[in-house]
């Protein structure tokens, strides 16, 4: 990074370091928490394809949470130290996903494992089919809030309207599916009544440092005018990539060195703090960033970040590939325990390398990969 970009890094971190910098931890930390909304999609689509779910691999997903979790335990000691890690409050939350998840799985795996040499492996019916798509809209949901403020009182009383439809005929594996998931939409919701809200105070943006050369222009006021004009076309044309300027003590946190001359063309180099959207929408808006030449620097004060690639065969030329890829380290992988070969890989990813990271592995040459979250604190 520039010394000028570092320059004012430093200055932001000293004048609002609190709303501004989060620990590495707070990355690498939250892979369970996001295992656990994989394994409700994994669980979705299993269904989606009329497959029983007492034929669902829950042990091996119980055993795939608790592996990935000490991985990421590892992973977050090594970048922000033991102490660090193991008595913050992701640290909490990680045991917290990890035995609440078990718990959750457990019950079904035991049912399964009683049920399934009694009961067939495919189940074509409406009532599976509106488990799939209920557990798919559950998924879609809970990517952007916890599970905690999902309304289960809703899904209770749907589920069973949907078990007392007349018109509709049901197997013995709809029987006991029902069973089970009343039984669970039941448990949730316990738990939920006394968590529920509990993430209020925790912010859905994460704060960047961008460099941006702006050409055509031979002063900071220009310069200054024609990034706010990028920044709201970039707004108008999706409402969910919105990016703010962030304002700390009366001004906007944008620095803008004097023009420059290079190739018979004025530009002027400009730096700046914005607001950008977290979650599964962070990768949309930085593409939309570097569409407009404006390059990522910093995400909440860090250099690296931690990105979770889909893999849909491992091969050795897969292997290969990634090895090509020497911008990038890789930290660690698993199975779903489904589909044979299929791999999710984790990355730790420069900053000011995302961008094109995220456009290789998702271009039409790389077929076989596609970039599923980034762990932008």
């Amino acid at each position: 990074m520039g010394r000028q970009l570092q320059s004012f890094s430093e200055k932001v971190k000293l004048t609002d370091r609190a709303n501004y910098y989060r620990e590495a931890y707070q990355s690498y930390l939250t892979t369970p928490e996001w295992l656990s909304v994989d394994i409700s999609e994994d669980f979705a689509n299993f269904l989606h394809d009329k497959t029983s779910m007492f034929h669902f691999p829950y042990f091996s997903k119980i055993y795939q949470l608790w592996r990935v979790f000490f991985l990421a335990l590892a992973v977050s000691v090594r970048e922000s130290g033991f102490t660090k890690t193991v008595f913050s409050d992701y640290m909490v939350m990680d045991v917290f996903v990890v035995l609440f998840t078990t718990c959750e799985l457990l019950p079904k795996a035991l049912v399964s494992l009683l049920l399934y040499p009694f009961l067939p492996k495919e189940n074509n019916t409406k009532f599976q089919e509106y488990l799939a798509t209920y557990f798919t809209d559950f998924v879609r949901e809970i990517e952007g809030t916890p599970f905690f403020n999902h309304d289960y009182i809703f899904a209770i009383q749907n589920l069973k309207n949907e078990w007392n439809k007349s018109d509709i005929e049901h197997t013995w594996v709809d029987w006991f599916s029902y069973q089970v998931i009343l039984t669970e939409l039941c448990a949730k919701g316990f738990v939920a009544h006394y968590l529920k809200d509990s993430d209020k105070d925790e912010p859905h943006t994460t704060q960047i440092l961008i460099k941006y050369n702006v050409r055509g222009v031979d002063s900071g006021e220009k310069a200054i005018v024609k990034f706010k004009q990028d920044l709201a076309a970039i707004s108008e044309k999706n409402n969910d990539d919105k990016f703010n300027i962030v304002t700390s003590h009366g001004k906007e946190n944008v620095y803008v060195k004097s023009p420059k001359r290079k190739h018979g063309v004025t530009y002027c180099s400009l730096y700046a703090r914005l607001e950008a959207p977290r979650y599964m929408t962070f990768q949309h808006a930085i593409t939309q960033l570097e569409e407009k030449d404006i390059h990522l620097r910093e995400i909440a004060g860090q250099k690296h970040v931690m990105l979770k690639c889909d893999v849909k065969t491992m091969d050795k030329k897969q292997e290969e590939i990634f090895e090509t890829m020497t911008k990038i380290t890789p930290l660690y992988r698993h199975g779903d325990a489904i589909h044979t070969n299929r791999a999710t890989c984790f990355f730790k990813v420069p900053v000011h390398e995302l961008a094109n990271t995220v456009n290789e592995l998702n271009s039409e040459s790389q077929k076989n990969t596609s970039v599923k979250f980034i762990h932008n604190f």
